[in-house]
C-alpha cells in the first residue's frame, strides 16, 4: 500500500539522525491517520456490512455530494447501479452537476431541479463535507444570489456550526432534511462527518436529518432575513 504523504523522503534528507527517527515517527503517525480517514476504503466497509444484510437492491442510482464524494464513488464501482449524480468531483458513471465551494453555484437550483426528476430509484446518498455549498436549493421567495450572500456572511460570522446550520436550513429547501424527501423507498446513506463531535445531522447542513420542529415562520419573515444579511457587514477580525 502506498503511503499518503507523497514527499516522505524529501521531508527526511539531510537530517541528523535522532531528528530523522523522529521526523519518521511523526510521519508515520500522519500516514496512519490519513489512511484511516480515507473515504474510499470507509465507504467500501460500510457497503460491505449492508451486503451481508442483502442490500443493495438492483437496480439502484447512486448521489454523491461533498468534498469527499468521488472518492466515495469509488467504493460503489461493483455495486450494480443504474447510473445517479454527482455534485463534486467527476466520478465516473455518474452524472456531474453544477456545483462549487465555498459559495453555491450560480447554477445550483438546475442541479437541485435534475435530482427532483432524476431520483426514480432506490438511492445510495453518500453525503459528505462542502455539501452545504454543493446542494443548494433556494426557498420560496429566494433566488440563488441570495444563497450566495448569505452563505459568505455566515462564513465570517463567526456563530458555531449549529446556528450556521439552522440559518442556512430557513433559506434552502435542501437542508434540513429536504434532500430526504426525494429519495424513493429501500434508499440508504453513508455520510463522513468533518465535524468533531458531532453527528450526521450537521453534514453538509442536514439534507437528510430534518431539524427540531419549529413553527412555520411568520410571511414575509425570509426576505426580511435576507435582506438583512445584505445589509450587515461582520466587523473586522
Amino acid at each position: 500500500m502506498s503511503p499518503r504523504i507523497q514527499n516522505r523522503a524529501a521531508l527526511l534528507a539531510d537530517l541528523p539522525p535522532a531528528d530523522r527517527e523522529r521526523r519518521a515517527l511523526a510521519l508515520d503517525a500522519a500516514d496512519a491517520a490519513l489512511r484511516a480517514a480515507d473515504p474510499e476504503p470507509a465507504t467500501a466497509a460500510v457497503l460491505a456490512r449492508w451486503r451481508d444484510e442483502g442490500w443493495p437492491p438492483a437496480p439502484l442510482q447512486i448521489l454523491a455530494v461533498g468534498k469527499a464524494a468521488a472518492a466515495m464513488a469509488r467504493a460503489c464501482a461493483d455495486l450494480p447501479h443504474a447510473g445517479g449524480f454527482v455534485l463534486g468531483d467527476d466520478a465516473e458513471g455518474l452524472q456531474r452537476l453544477p456545483a462549487d465551494h465555498p459559495l453555491p453555484h450560480p447554477e445550483s437550483p438546475r442541479a437541485a431541479a435534475a435530482l427532483r426528476a432524476g431520483l426514480r430509484l432506490p438511492t445510495l446518498v453518500l453525503l459528505s463535507g462542502g455539501g452545504s455549498a454543493m446542494l443548494c436549493d433556494p426557498a420560496e421567495g429566494l433566488d440563488i444570489d441570495d444563497l450566495r450572500h448569505s452563505h459568505g456572511v455566515l462564513l465570517r460570522s463567526g456563530l458555531d456550526v449549529g446556528a450556521i446550520n439552522a440559518l442556512r436550513a430557513a433559506l434552502d429547501g435542501m437542508k434540513g432534511g429536504g434532500l430526504a424527501w426525494l429519495l424513493p423507498p429501500g434508499s440508504r446513506a453513508i455520510v463522513l462527518s468533518d465535524v468533531p463531535g458531532h453527528g450526521p445531522e450537521v453534514v453538509a447542513s442536514g439534507p437528510l436529518s430534518p431539524p427540531r420542529p419549529l413553527p412555520p415562520p411568520p410571511p414575509g419573515l425570509r426576505p426580511r432575513v435576507v435582506e438583512h444579511l445584505r445589509r450587515w457587514t461582520p466587523p473586522p477580525p
